[in-house]
Formats: structure tokens, sequence, C-alpha cells
């Protein structure tokens, strides 16, 4: 549907007064509406309470007379058509009706105060407060007749004046459209008689108004111009042909010379066929002028190209549009015997009246081809070196550096040329060291050496490098080239053996000390409780042998701690929640350490589950979150968190210990005094501390450091003086179902009888153990070592009850005498007892046929009760 300009005016205007007005009256209707609806809450309660004070006296002596005297002043106000009192307990005290109002139904009383609309009426209520204490509610209900009386009127009133303002508009718009219409329509005319008859002497009348004065001047002075154009047009056209006749004359003359140029000329129109070539074009592909031409240039151009050709100089035609015309292009031409080479061009266009023509000037390449394909070659190789290439002049200044040498040392190329090579020194060699190497190439000699640099960073790094001499044909020196290899990693993995191995050489020394070490202290440990069994009523030996008893437990920890880090077996093996564990730690230390530290935890959102030993890993997180406050003596931040990462091959590169697979990552920090770099390397050996003496043993680290090797992890410390440390622990990550171990209780000695061989090498521990066992009723043969168990076993073994076995002992060892002993006898039982904790070794003992297991040094109680469960009589208590 067309509707005429005059027409679009004149819906524009009605319609935009129309909306504008309607906005207005809707505006102003709904402030006025609004501002009135706000007035009658507001005095309706300001009423409210002024009555709910008035009947305060009333409500107090229930005097209900009163109450409803003051409520029936509410007559003055039309609009209210009931009020309530209720008391405390919600029971309705005293009330108001206007007497044209029935309520069907006693309201309940209000159960919050304030106002709302419901149910076309306005209710209010308000507390009656007496001493601060609310001792009643008033209930008031108005009628909203004048409300909805004020906002019709305004309906009406808006309705008048957008009647009387859509109208005014009629009559305004009408006179505007003709005004505007009639000129464009004399306009149009005129447009429409040019376009028909292509009569450009039309001229259109000229209008008054400004604007479109304007306009018929500007279509007036265009057909002026048109016509001014045609005769132009005519005139040149008459001038083109005159040129062309020109050009043909002069063509022979043109081939001519460029028969003499010594690149190939080729000439080609708007379908791919030659029109011309020159004669070292003909040598280039091999043919003669007479087979080029009139033939499709495609014959030049390997089959691979030339449907690609073709579509090219088709778009062009059409769209006039090219990205190659002007370009020096590198290409491939296709010779006369079907072998095809590089070849370098540029092609120009030439238009001749409504002709278009394309020439190519271009040159065989292939020369310079097999130049460039070797320098690129050799640049290539030097830039995806994985070694350092920095090249230099005979003063040593930097002229060239490869990716590699950015990537190794941060610098950029553009930072380091015409700079020397000694922006990376360090200071870690002497200038005797740089004077010899200086010394050896400037007389043309190969250095090859270590450097220990700086990056950019600051952070220092190790490689080794060879720096060759640079010479000319005359066999002057032009410049240095140093080719240089990043062995930082390889430095650090070494140290990392080297660690490792002196770790566990001071672990396997550890081990073999805390178990002799449990040999005496079992002995000890024995007499001591042969003492207090055999002198219970001498309350001064028992005290001293009490005194005994406890240094030798505290001992006892201590190889307890050596063996956890000589990585003597597990306690456990079950599956263990870290997350659970640090919760404990934390709560514990929120107790005890400085309310100064911070404690903070940020755990990963995956479960933080190991296989392991769950005293032990609590005993690692504790002693790490002590040794953390005690770095920090004036406050800070301990902060526990953990990650799970998968750990690739790339990752097991940095970290030796770790193997490919998911890990637990936790992380202690603190911002304490940190650790100096110079004894971070031995933090982790046994007795190494830097506390006072009296304030530790040396041994919480290494413990630490024994009991994650044991569980097949990895503890990485980074620390900075004065800016706190961070040790990093990883675990193997647990993924299957857990199941709790279940702990039976010490139920105090067990006395029996029975016939049992104790077999150890340690006199000491031999005879006291043979003594607690005598005073336990049972009777006691001993042997020295398993060669000596297995000879008196072969004899009397019909009349051993049990045997009570060491692990370790000269000539034959546990493992062996036991094995011995069951082939004579399947069913003996065997109890095996260690200064070691348990290992592989130890189950693998278990699994054969061994009944119980005791790790030295242990109390006669414990003894008592693993005897007992063996032979069968755990309920013989003594």
């Amino acid at each position: 549907m067309h509707i005429s300009i005059g027409r679009k005016l004149m819906l524009i205007i009605m319609s935009t007064c129309s909306v504008a007005l309607f906005l207005a009256c809707v505006s102003f209707s709904g402030y006025d509406f609004f501002a009135f609806k706000r007035g009658m809450v507001y005095d309706l309660s300001t009423l409210a309470k002024i009555t709910a004070k008035n009947n305060t006296a009333a409500l107090v002596f229930d005097d209900e007379a009163s109450a409803k005297s003051t409520l029936s002043t509410l007559t003055i106000k039309k609009y209210i058509v009931a009020a309530y009192i209720y008391n405390v307990d919600g029971n309705m005290f005293s009330r108001y009706l206007r007497s044209d109002y029935t309520e069907e139904f006693l309201p309940p009383a209000p159960d919050e105060y304030g106002n709302r609309f419901r149910d076309g009426y306005l209710e209010v209520s308000e507390p009656i407060i007496l001493d601060d204490n609310i001792i009643g509610t008033i209930y008031i209900k108005s009628e909203l007749k004048e409300l909805y009386s004020r906002l019709k009127q305004y309906g009406m009133i808006a309705a008048i004046i957008m009647a009387t303002a859509i109208f005014a508009a009629f009559l305004l718009s009408v006179k505007l459209q003709l005004s505007i219409s009639q000129p464009i329509l004399s306009l149009v005319k005129g447009v429409k008689r040019v376009s028909e008859n292509k009569d450009y002497s039309v001229r259109v009348e000229e209008q008054s108004q400004e604007e479109f004065a304007i306009l018929t001047s500007a279509f007036n002075k265009m057909l002026t111009q048109i016509q001014e154009r045609t005769r132009e047009l005519q005139i040149e056209i008459a001038e083109r042909k005159q040129t062309e006749e020109e050009l043909v004359s002069s063509q022979k003359q043109f081939v001519a010379v460029l028969d003499t140029v010594g690149e190939g000329i080729v000439t080609i129109d708007s379908k791919g066929i030659v029109i011309m070539v020159n004669r070292e074009l003909c040598n280039i592909f091999g043919f003669s002028q007479k087979d080029i031409i009139g033939e499709n240039l495609q014959m030049l151009i390997p089959e691979k190209y030339r449907e690609k050709h073709s579509e090219g100089l088709k778009r062009y035609i059409e769209t006039n549009k090219s990205k190659i015309l002007g370009q020096l292009l590198e290409l491939e031409g296709l010779k006369s015997d079907g072998s095809t080479f590089p070849l370098e061009t540029c092609i120009t266009e030439t238009r001749i009246g409504k002709n278009l023509f394309f020439t190519a000037a271009l040159r065989d390449i292939t020369e310079r081809k097999k130049t460039e394909e070797d320098l690129i070659r050799l640049m290539t190789a030097i830039e995806q070196a994985a070694e350092a290439v920095v090249i230099a002049n005979i003063n040593a200044t930097i002229q060239y550096v490869n990716p590699a040498f950015t990537r190794i040392t941060g610098y950029t190329k553009e930072e380091v040329i015409g700079k020397s090579p000694l922006i990376l020194k360090s200071g870690k060699q002497t200038s005797t060291f740089y004077k010899e190497l200086w010394s050896k190439i400037t007389h043309g000699e190969v250095w090859k050496g270590h450097f220990i640099n700086r990056k950019k960073d600051g952070t220092l790094y190790e490689e080794d490098a060879t720096i060759s001499s640079v010479k000319d044909a005359s066999g002057k020196i032009v410049n240095y080239v140093a080719v240089k290899r990043d062995v930082t990693y390889e430095v650090s993995l070494a140290n990392q053996l080297r660690h490792a191995q002196k770790m566990e050489a001071i672990g396997m020394l550890a081990g073999g000390i805390a178990h002799d070490f449990n040999n005496l202290l079992g002995g000890i440990m024995g007499y001591a409780n042969l003492i207090k069994l055999k002198t219970l009523n001498d309350e001064s030996i028992l005290k001293a042998a009490e005194t005994i008893e406890n240094a030798s437990k505290r001992a006892a920890e201590l190889t307890q701690q050596l063996l956890g880090f000589a990585r003597m077996g597990k306690y456990e093996n079950v599956v263990v929640d870290i997350h659970d564990i640090i919760l404990d730690v934390i709560a514990f230390l929120k107790r005890t350490i400085d309310k100064k530290i911070v404690v903070i935890h940020k755990f990963c959102s995956e479960p933080a589950t190991i296989l392991g030993d769950q005293n032990q890993m609590h005993q690692v997180i504790l002693n790490l979150s002590i040794n953390a406050s005690d770095a920090m003596p004036s406050g800070g931040k301990l902060i526990f968190s953990t990650d799970v990462i998968q750990a690739d091959e790339e990752y097991c590169k940095t970290y030796t210990d770790l193997s490919p697979g998911k890990y637990l990552s936790l992380s202690v920090t603190d911002t304490g005094h940190g650790i100096p770099k110079n004894i971070q390397g031995r933090i982790f050996e046994p007795f190494f501390t830097t506390k006072e003496i009296g304030k530790g043993t040396g041994m919480g680290l290494a413990m630490i450091y024994g009991i994650v090797k044991n569980h097949n992890g990895l503890i990485h410390v980074n620390s900075e003086v004065k800016k706190g440390a961070t040790f990093k622990l990883y675990f193997p990550l647990y993924m299957g179902s857990s199941e709790k171990k279940i702990e039976s209780k010490e139920n105090g000695p067990t006395k029996g009888h029975g016939r049992i061989l104790l077999v150890d090498d340690e006199e000491l521990l031999r005879n006291s153990v043979a003594d607690i066992l005598n005073h336990l009723g049972y009777e006691v043969v001993t042997a020295f070592d398993g060669q000596d168990a297995v000879e008196y076993y072969q004899k009397f073994g019909k009349d051993v009850d049990l045997v009570i076995m060491d692990l370790t002992m000269p000539r034959l060892n546990g493992a062996e005498s036991f094995k011995v002993i069951k082939e004579i006898n399947p069913d003996v039982k065997v109890i095996l007892s260690t200064g070691y904790s348990p290992t592989d070794k130890t189950q693998k003992m278990l699994n054969a046929g061994v009944v119980g297991f005791i790790q030295k040094p242990y109390i006669a109680r414990q003894l008592s009760k693993v005897i007992a469960k063996a032979l069968g009589n755990s309920n013989d208590a003594g």
C-alpha cells in the first residue's frame, strides 16, 4: 500500500501530538493520584497513632467505655468505616463501626503493623505502647471512594484535552502537507520526462521555498552538466580512433625494441590469447614465436595452475579487481620439454578502447632460487636450533642471536644487538677466566667451557659453550660465533640425584642405628618392667623403674623418628583424607599458637584422598605447622592449600622422584623469616637444626622426609629470607573406596603357660624378655641367632609351643630360619620381633604363616597380649 508524502506528514504530526498529550495527561494524573494516595495513608496513620495514644489509659485500666468514647470521635472522618482496639492477647477490647457499615466477620488482631490496600479499602494498624512495651493494637479501615472519584475526574479532563489537541493537529498537518507535497510533485514530473525521453533540455520551474529552490536549482544544473559531458565524449571518441591508428602503425617498431630487452615479454588479450612475445621469452620457454602467438597462455603454465589462472582472469574481467597487477610475483613456468621452473614476473594492464590487454615481464630465477634455498636451510637450522647461537664482530659486539638465545636468556634480539656478551655476566667467573677465553679465540683457536650466566630477570643459569673464530678468504678473523647449550636442568638433576643418594645413605645409617638402639632399649625397658612386676611394695624402687621406663619410651620415640626418616616401612596402609587431617591440625593450632598468626586453608574441590598411614600424615602436617609458627614470632599468615595435578612425562622431568599420574599437591606456606639458600639442602638431614639448644632435636623435618618418601611422595621447599617459606608435598592420589581400620583396645598384662623359644642376637634384650616371660608363667628357652634356633627346634621342636624370633640376626636371619622351622613343623606358631617398622618383608612373613608381630622396644603388657593371642588363651589375664 503506497501512501503519499502529504498523508504521511499528516499521520506523523497527529500521532506525535496525540502520544505527547496522552503521556502528559497520564503522567500528571498519575502523579496527582499517587500524591493524594500517600496523603490518605499519612492522615490515616497519624490518626491511628493519636487514637492509640489516647486509648493507652483505657486499655491499662480496662475502661471500655472510655475507649468507645475515644473511638466515637472518628465519626468526623466520613471515609472511616471501622476501627478496632485489641489487647496484648489479640482479643478485641473495643470497636467503632460507621452507621451504614456492617462487618460480616470480626477481623483478627493484625500480626504486623503498617498500612496496606486490600479489597478496595485502606487498612492501618499501629501498636499501643506504654513504657516501651506493646500493650495492644489499634486497627482502622477506610474507604477509597474519594481517591477513585478523583481519578475519574482526571480521566474526563484528559479526554477533552486530547480531542481538542487532535483536531488542532489535523488542521496544522493539512496546511503543512500542502506546502511540502506540491513542489515535490513538480520535481517528480520533470525527472520522469528526462528518464523517459532522454531530453536533457528539460528544466524544472524553481520554487519559492528555500529547500525546494536549492533542490530544483541543483537538478537543473545537473542536466546542464550532462549535456556538456555528452558533447565532450563525442570529441574523445573521435580522438581515440585516431590514436588506435597511430598505435597500429608503430607496433612493428615496438616489437623490435622488445627483442633487445633482457627479460621475457608476453602480451595477452582478455581471453588469454597471446598476441605478442619477444625473443627472450621464446628462449626461456624453448618455443618459437610462431609456436606461441595465437595460442592460449595456458601452454606456458603448469597444468595444476591453469584452472586457477582462468578463474582469476575471468574474475578480473567481471569485477575489475585484482591483487596481483603491478606486484612482483614468483610463479612456475612450463618449458617445451615439459619441465617446470621458477620465474619472477610483473603484470600490467593496458586498455585500448574497449579492448583489455595484459603484459607480463618475466625472468628465469632457477639459479637464484637454489642459492636462496641453501641460505634458508642454513638460517632455518640456526633459527630452530635448541642451542643458543651468538655472532659477534672482532670487537666482541653482538651482531646476531637466534631465537634460542631469547628463549634461554629472556633478552630479545633488539636488546642485545650492538652490545657485549658480558651483558650476561653473573660475577661467578673471575677476570682471569675471561682473559684466557679471549686470548684463545683471538688466536684462532676453539674455546670450550662452562658459564654461569645471568638472565634478563636476574636468575642464574648454567651453559656449556663452544666459541670459534670465523675467517675470510685471506684467513683474517672477521667474526666470532658461539654455540651455547643451557644445562641448568641437567645440573639440577645431577644435584637432585646426589642429594637423594646422600639422603638414602644417611637413611640406611639412621635405620641401622635405630634398629640396634631399639634392641638396647628393649632390654632396658624389659628390666624396668620386670622391676615393676616384682617390686610392688617399694615405692622408691617403683618410682626409679618408672623413670627408667619413661626415659626409654622417649628414646624409643626418637628411634621411631629415625626409622621414619630411614623409610623402614609404614604403620598402616589405609585411605587417608588429607582435608580432614588439615582441619584437625587447624583446630589444634587455634588453641595453641600465637593469636597473631592467621591460619587460612584453600582446599581443592576434588577428593583429597591418599593411601597411607593416618597418624604419620597427621604428624607430618602438624610438624610443618609448628615449624611455620616458630618462624613467625611477630605473627603472620599460615596457609594450607591443596590441589590435584596430572603429572605427565614433561612434568616428571623436573621432579625425578615422581612417576606420571595423578597426585595430591599439599602446600604449607608461612610469611616468616624464611630459610637461607645455603642451608636449604641440609634441612632434611637428621639432627640438623638452626634452633637454639634445647628447642629442637633436628629430627622433625628428617622424619617428615622419610614419611613422605615412604608414601611414594615428594617434598620440596621454596623459600627466601624475610619472605617466608613454602613446603610443597606430592602424594599419589587414591581413587578407590575407603576402608577404616578397627584397632583393638589394650586390656593390660596377660599371664599364661607353655614353652617359648626366644631367638635374638642381643643378649641384654634376650635375658630381660626371658625373665619377664618366666615371671608371667611361661617356660623359656633362648637361642642367640637363627642357626642356633633351627638346631634346637630340630631336636626339641615337639615340646615348643611358641617361637619369638628376631628378624635381623647373623648366620640365619629371621626369614630364613622361619622357612626352615616351617618345613619341620608346618603348624609352628611364630611371633616376629624387630626394631624396624613393618615392611613388605614383614608382611610376606605374616602371609606365610607368622601368627604375630611386635616392634621393639616393647613393654611387658604388649608382649603378653601378643603371646596370649598367638596361643589362643588371651582371656587368661594376670
